[in-house]
């Protein structure tokens, strides 16, 4: 009827229904005012996408679809979206992967959908999914679209606005894809993060005319839901990078710092033993073995075992520890003792250093200020001079010292003055 009245709503109803106890979730009937219900979703939403978004795209589409189909027809939430698992947003290409399938799964006009990102160094939207064997193939051979060329998705990158190709058979605007022929219509959504493009959702359908106003509000809903994911995804990929570089950097000064406390107290004072084992300040070939594993190894000779353990501190090996056990002692709970004694060495050792970096941080700021108090108390550049080589010689049980000064922009191998020695501020000792 040109006005669908209750009875017409019920009669839609139990079809639907009927659509749904024989499993069919394909069928779907249009009413006049575009209002189209199917076995699974509504896909002409007579209400506006709300402007606060649920923060997964996933509930977003669920609570989108669930909302258009009538009360009456009771239809479970899981037939009308699968679950999204939450962690495949932290991986992006599994993120869009998902996006594409879904929206090509459960809107009927949508027969291949896909999305495209901006790479900015080379000012082309890359494909990043795409639904089908003409998906996996346009991936093979790294599609790409130019920003502005004369395409759907080179016009929607640049003017940041849905565009629309109804019938791709007179659309100027529309670029023929051999992988897909069967092509005509197109509607291409922008991704954008504030004001910010950075690519855009692509659906296509076989027939001419499919997308309607309605549905350029609710799959533009979509696009900025699915905008702020790879946002997110993005932002969490940089502080795996940023964690993963202050990793890199602890273990670099980690091992910069135990080698300058090696090379400052030399072998004999980092390394210990007791009983009848190498002399202190050689490595054996176990420990070697489990420095270069950085597991423990392992030697039975007649009844006793020898174990050498790594010393591990952040992923950077500090030495090993080796124990000889008799072998009938020598159990899982053995091994699981030397591990835990080893780390806890790290981790003791480790607080020692820092304790006794501290402390030379403090002695340093002590001297820097004895000496400072006594520079205060004068006017006079020489006698500030030479009073600061006494002490800093002192200090430092130098030798000798020296301090002069040269005037702004003079070469450093020329002396003041042109040439001569005279009137020069120096101190020595």
């Amino acid at each position: 009827p040109a006005e669908p009245d209750a009875t017409y709503y019920n009669a839609l109803e139990a079809a639907a229904m009927t659509q749904l106890e024989n499993g069919d979730l394909d069928a779907y009937f249009v009413i006049s005012d575009n209002y189209t219900l199917t076995g699974q979703i509504d896909l002409y939403a007579r209400k506006n996408v709300p402007e606060v978004l649920s923060e997964n795209i996933e509930d977003f589409l669920r609570d989108q679809l669930a909302a258009q189909i009538p009360e009456s027809v009771n239809v479970p939430v899981e037939m009308i979206a699968d679950p999204m698992d939450e962690a495949t947003i932290r991986d992006l290409d599994t993120l869009l992967e998902e996006v594409v399938n879904l929206i090509r799964n459960r809107f009927a006009p949508v027969y291949h959908a896909q999305v495209f990102l901006i790479d900015a160094q080379t000012n082309r939207a890359v494909l990043r999914a795409s639904t089908g064997q003409a998906g996996r193939l346009l991936l093979h051979r790294g599609h790409y679209l130019d920003i502005g060329s004369q395409s759907v998705i080179g016009s929607v990158t640049v003017t940041g606005h849905a565009v629309v190709a109804l019938d791709t058979s007179n659309n100027p605007i529309h670029r023929r894809n051999e992988f897909l022929p069967d092509t005509r219509a197109e509607m291409a959504l922008p991704l954008r993060i504030g004001k910010r493009i950075i690519g855009a959702l692509d659906l296509q359908s076989t027939h001419p005319n499919a997308f309607s106003e309605q549905d350029i509000e609710l799959f533009q809903g979509m696009a900025d839901q699915v905008s702020v994911a790879i946002e997110k995804t993005a932002l969490f990929d940089e502080s795996l990078a940023r964690l993963v570089e202050i990793e890199r950097l602890n273990r670099s000064l980690t091992e910069a710092a135990w080698r300058e406390v090696g090379e400052r107290r030399g072998p004999s004072s980092t390394s210990a033993s007791a009983g009848q084992v190498a002399p202190a300040g050689s490595w054996s070939a176990l420990q070697r073995e489990a420095i270069q594993t950085r597991q423990i190894a392992e030697h039975q000779e007649a009844d006793r075992i020898t174990l050498a353990v790594p010393v591990l501190l952040r992923e950077q090996v500090m030495g090993a520890v080796e124990w000889q056990v008799p072998q009938a002692n020598y159990t899982p709970s053995t091994r699981q003792t030397a591990l835990e004694l080893s780390d806890r060495l790290a981790l003791a050792a480790e607080n020692i250093r820092l304790f006794e970096q501290s402390l030379q941080a403090v002695q340093r700021e002590q001297l820097v200020n004895q000496i400072s108090s006594k520079l205060i108390g004068t006017t006079d550049i020489d006698l500030i001079l030479q009073t600061a080589v006494r002490e800093l010689g002192l200090a430092l049980r130098a030798s000798q010292m020296m301090i002069q000064l040269k005037p702004l922009g003079q070469p450093s191998d020329q002396p003041p003055n042109g040439g001569s020695d005279e009137n020069t501020n120096e101190g020595s000792a």
